[in-house]
């Protein structure tokens, strides 16, 4: 029996395999309940997206050497967040 990926509650901007297949979790939503005056956590939902096998650079966004880039698997950068970065007129090489 393969080991389930929800072992550890996974955060935004982490990864996780399951099946074979690689998903890197944008959000979690937690929903709850209320019983006998208290309430208690009903469920956990988590919006996640297919992805390759996550690189060693952590899945960055975009071109990493630009000053601008978020370095982040869910933003690539603030100027110009949908890209694309080539040709970009927002491009600084980071110091």
């Amino acid at each position: 029996m393969e080991e389930s990926p929800w072992q550890v509650s996974p955060h935004p901007g982490t990864y996780v395999q399951l099946a074979g297949q690689h998903y890197l979790v944008l959000e979690k939503r937690h929903s709850y309940q209320l019983r006998q005056g208290k309430y208690c956590l009903y469920g956990i939902r988590a919006v996640v997206r297919a992805v390759a096998t996550p690189t060693e650079e952590g899945g960055i966004l975009g071109d990493p050497s630009c000053q601008f880039n978020a370095r982040s698997p869910l933003l690539r950068c603030a100027v110009n967040p949908l890209g694309p970065c080539q040709g970009c007129p927002h491009y600084r090489l980071a110091v």
